[in-house]
């Protein structure tokens, strides 16, 4: 996901280039949620947060720690904020971080706060929270199998490859292992 969020072709195509603090932008950060990591399948909708007793609350169905299982808009603009300052150097052509165009304010993605000022980090945070996001583990074995099985895969294996996903987070060959298993299923 990294490699995406600072390609130099992903933030001129997506518009990153032109997100800031004063100005945000939300192309990267839709197709960040939508075509990367959770898939439209896991967007809840337009659905504000919650303040209960002064504290936000996200609207989506959780899973058993209380982390939402789905995410909303605000879940985008939240991201979108933590991806300002992402740009191209306009010498080198390459990824650079401008923190005068960052927004240096907390913001909220998935139930999590991102705390304020932490400058090139918040965007590295969401892309933590998205990759370990069991959703997103569903969403990427699906199109795995889709690509390896069939258009419409059984829910076993998609499963059985989200399985092995989540169990290999920090697994160097996480993805060689969710193929194997894949590709090993009598599917």
């Amino acid at each position: 996901l990294e490699a995406v969020a600072t390609s130099p072709a992903m933030l001129y195509y997506l518009d990153n280039q032109s997100n800031s603090g004063g100005n945000p932008n939300e192309n990267y950060a839709r197709e960040l949620f939508e075509l990367h990591a959770l898939g439209a399948e896991n967007y809840y909708g337009v659905v504000p947060l919650i303040i209960n007793d002064g504290n936000y609350e996200h609207p989506a169905p959780k899973d058993s720690n209380g982390k939402p299982l789905l995410y909303v808009d605000d879940d985008v603009y939240g991201a979108t904020t933590c991806f300002t300052g992402w740009r191209i150097d306009e010498a080198t052509g390459l990824f650079k971080f401008d923190a005068n165009a960052h927004f240096p304010y907390q913001k909220l993605v998935m139930g999590r706060l991102i705390p304020t000022a932490q400058g090139i980090k918040d965007g590295r945070d969401v892309l933590d929270i998205l990759a370990r996001h069991p959703m997103a583990a569903r969403y990427i074995c699906r199109r795995l199998c889709r690509r390896l099985i069939a258009d419409n895969p059984p829910e076993r294996i998609v499963q059985a490859a989200a399985d092995v996903f989540m169990a290999n987070l920090d697994a160097p060959d996480q993805l060689r292992q969710v193929t194997r298993t894949i590709l090993l299923s009598p599917e």
